[in-house]
């Protein structure tokens, strides 16, 4: 949840099961498990001069055998949703930008995962093998249950009304072109300032009752079109889904988890890349990510 500052910037990046694609094996876990569903959509809805305000959807699958909570706020015991976007440039990964967090409000029974759907009565859960995708579209139209990360403990997936943004400012409180969107600025996807860079887009999403957060999260490259001062558009036809955080493209990086078994709090994630500049002279690039340690 928490961004911390590298010694190339400011990156953040994640912990995985390391499993082949977002549709892989449900979990089967006795509980209640988020697993992200296939990657669809990311979307520019607004400007402010350099800085454009994208969503992407999230399709949250139960993997687990038990219901899944979806209450609606002012209730806390709901998913909430995170959205990121990465670009890996000259052997560099680096985080460029990332939303506010979104609450859950209700959710659909259907079967996107393909784990065959045994339907809540009500919108209240998420039955057991069932999904729901909040698109692109939904996620910018609801902008008032968005609110800030650091209201949220990452290792519980504990979010509490009282105090927060939500309570201070209503249900329909008023946003601007890029107010709690995943803000970019042009220059970090101009083509012609980022030659030969690749971009992931990173949907994570904690729950309370989740028992398992390392399939919570997801990553797809995006093919970006576009020029600065317009509309960027983001194609993410091209590859599938990945279990796991936007650290798993830096492919030639080495990524030590820390502790490599939590019981009380999470994990973070150092990763390091090293390359000969010639003989006895070595570059080197580090990026450390908090995944879900408070």
């Amino acid at each position: 949840m928490a961004t911390l500052r590298s010694l190339t910037g400011i990156v953040a990046l994640g912990v995985s099961l390391l499993l082949p694609g977002a549709s892989g094996a449900r979990s089967m876990l006795a509980g209640a498990d988020i697993q992200i569903g296939e990657l669809a959509q990311l979307q520019q809805f607004g400007r402010v001069g350099s800085i454009v305000g994208l969503l992407g959807d999230a399709p949250v699958c139960n993997a687990g055998e038990a219901p899944l909570d979806w209450l609606t706020a002012p209730n806390p015991n709901h998913p909430l949703m995170n959205f990121n976007l990465y670009r890996l440039k000259d052997g560099r990964l680096q985080q460029i930008g990332q939303s506010w967090t979104k609450g859950g409000l209700g959710a659909a029974q259907e079967n996107a995962c393909g784990f065959g759907c045994n339907p809540y009565p009500s919108g209240d859960r998420l039955g057991v093998g069932c999904s729901d995708t909040y698109s692109a579209a939904f996620n910018n139209n609801t902008l008032s249950f968005f609110g800030p990360r650091s209201e949220i403990n990452p290792w519980t997936g504990v979010w509490t009304y009282q105090g927060s943004h939500l309570e201070a400012n209503g249900a329909n409180h008023p946003h601007g072109p890029i107010d709690h969107r995943l803000q970019v600025h042009d220059d970090d996807l101009d083509p012609a300032l980022n030659e030969g860079a690749h971009y992931f887009y990173e949907c994570y999403v904690l729950g309370w009752d989740d028992e398992n957060h390392s399939n919570s999260i997801a990553h797809e490259e995006a093919t970006v079109a576009g020029a600065p001062g317009g509309t960027w558009t983001f194609d993410l036809s091209g590859s599938n889904t990945s279990l796991g955080p936007a650290i798993n493209a830096w492919a030639d990086a080495v990524i030590t988890e820390v502790p490599a078994n939590p019981t009380t709090d999470g994990h973070v994630r150092l990763a390091v890349k090293v390359t000969p500049n010639g003989p006895n002279s070595w570059h080197y690039e580090y990026a450390i990510y908090n995944h879900d340690m408070d």
